[in-house]
């Protein structure tokens, strides 16, 4: 068995953000034969400058304005990574400063109501949530102005928004690809225990590993949880929702799972999400899933158990992985693709979010007469340009729908723990990546307007019910099809 790591991760990072930056200043800088030459002097420890021909007439460096843009960053934990990426525009384009800014989830209401009141950043991500027919007017349309790059994406991005949501024009653009939610845990811990997961052929072996796990750490006193789990809308609404439905056959996002959202599948016993309830169920009963795990916070306390080492594992995105070795540099972790087969022999599928189209980077309408319009426009194509793309992509771990200059070899954590097992030559080489419409883009362009998101429905108090016996799984797919009717009008 191949197991692949890399310890020094985020001294890479940071070797590979210095070269990205001297390709970028490299392109920008003075060609060779200019006035002044600097050479190294004899000593090799000082410079010496010789200067152009006394004659010369001397100059004056015209004031240069100081202007700040507020950007928004991808995410909190990737904030000081992409300042580092921010420094080069500003040494571009001298006398502009860029402040980033984070929107962390529980930060997204009160950043709502800030836009509301007014502010408007340069441009921002996905804060604002999804866009939709109804708020597209609150950006600029990308395709009325001077955006570069839009050729470089994988498909056409001029018309993948108007296509999924019934949009005029493009209001927001995404170099990701879709996210990997895997399974993730501490190697050493794992070892420590016993146990193997790459052991795991079906879902039988899977709820055996847990069975076994949480009995090891129930035993002991050092480690509080094998698996842990915590609440999260998105997670549970859109993640889990269309990923544990791959371990059947009849569970896939086309047709089964399309199907169900589009309410051409009436009976809960046909339904693929009856998957999903009932798994949820049957783990929560066999007493291997955290009790009343719906109070528990994600951050607070499911993902500070497994920074800690309180923590086994998680099923979890490419996040947290990043997270422990900035907490611990020489932490140890691997992965196993989500959803082991129900059936033996039947293919592996492992679960890849969509590519991001109605939710990625956008810029406030409120832009469109500020004198900085142009240096904000300026601003935008430099972060969507090859070199940075690149750079974002290295920091972030996510592969990207866009074409490069070269091919694009992640060093991220979670890649190197699992998603370079799933490519050619990789342990998990036969499992299937699963990249077809999930149900809900398939239906966004029906969604009616003010009927919020949908995975801020009640999801929270429903899991509740289902786990203390109160409503059935029948029922909690009833409710879901109700929720879908109320908010989409559907042809």
């Amino acid at each position: 068995m191949r197991i692949r790591e890399n310890s020094s991760y985020h001294r890479w990072l940071w070797v590979s953000l210095l070269v990205v930056s001297a390709m970028v200043l490299a392109a920008c800088s003075p060609s060779d034969g200019g006035d002044t030459a600097t050479t190294a002097a004899a000593g090799g420890g000082d410079t010496a400058t010789t200067e152009a021909a006394d004659d010369a007439p001397a100059t004056t460096a015209a004031p240069v304005e100081a202007i700040t843009l507020e950007i928004q960053a991808s995410q909190p934990e990737f904030k000081n990574a992409e300042e580092q990426l921010w420094d080069i525009f500003e040494a571009q384009n001298p006398g502009v400063t860029v402040e980033t800014f984070a929107v962390n989830e529980d930060q997204v209401e009160a950043y709502r109501a800030r836009r509301a009141g007014g502010y408007a950043p340069a441009f921002e991500a996905g804060a604002m949530g999804p866009i939709t027919a109804e708020n597209a007017a609150n950006w600029i349309d990308l395709l009325t102005v001077d955006t570069q790059w839009l050729d470089r994406w994988t498909y056409d991005v001029t018309t993948a928004e108007s296509e999924r949501v019934g949009t005029t024009g493009l209001h927001s653009v995404d170099t990701r690809a879709g996210r990997f939610i895997t399974w993730m845990y501490n190697a050493d811990l794992m070892e420590d225990l016993g146990l193997d997961p790459r052991t795991v052929k079906t879902q039988a072996d899977l709820i055996q590993l847990l069975k076994d796990g949480t009995e090891l750490v129930n035993a002991r006193d050092d480690i509080d949880y094998f698996w842990d789990q915590a609440w999260h809308n998105w997670m549970f609404g859109v993640n889990y929702m269309g990923n544990i439905p791959l371990m059947a056959s009849d569970g896939r996002r086309i047709p089964e799972q399309q199907a169900s959202w589009a309410g051409e599948i009436t009976d809960p016993a046909q339904d693929p999400y009856r998957y999903t309830f009932q798994w949820w169920k049957d783990r929560y009963d066999e007493g291997v899933l955290n009790e009343e795990f719906w109070l528990r916070e994600w951050e607070t306390d499911m993902e500070a158990s497994y920074l800690a080492g309180k923590s086994v594992m998680m099923l979890h995105g490419p996040w947290p992985w990043d997270k422990m070795l900035a907490e611990n540099p020489d932490a140890r972790q691997l992965g196993i693709p989500a959803t082991p087969p129900l059936v033996e022999g039947d293919p592996w599928v492992q679960y890849v979010s969509a590519p991001i189209v109605d939710n990625g980077w956008r810029i406030p309408i409120e832009n469109a007469d500020s004198p900085n319009f142009e240096l904000i426009l300026k601003a935008f194509n430099f972060w969507n340009s090859p070199d940075i793309v690149e750079a974002r992509a290295q920091i972030n771990g996510q592969a990207v729908v866009y074409t490069l200059d070269q091919p694009l070899v992640l060093e991220s954590p979670q890649f190197l723990g699992i998603v370079q097992e799933l490519q050619p030559g990789g342990f998990y080489e036969d499992v299937i990546l699963e990249i077809d419409v999930p149900g809900a883009d398939a239906i966004a362009e029906f969604k009616n307007e003010d009927t919020g998101v949908y995975w801020d429905w009640q999801w929270n108090d429903r899991y509740r019910e289902l786990m203390n016996d109160e409503i059935t799984v029948d029922e909690m797919i009833t409710w879901f099809h109700e929720q879908v009717a109320n908010d989409y009008t559907l042809p």
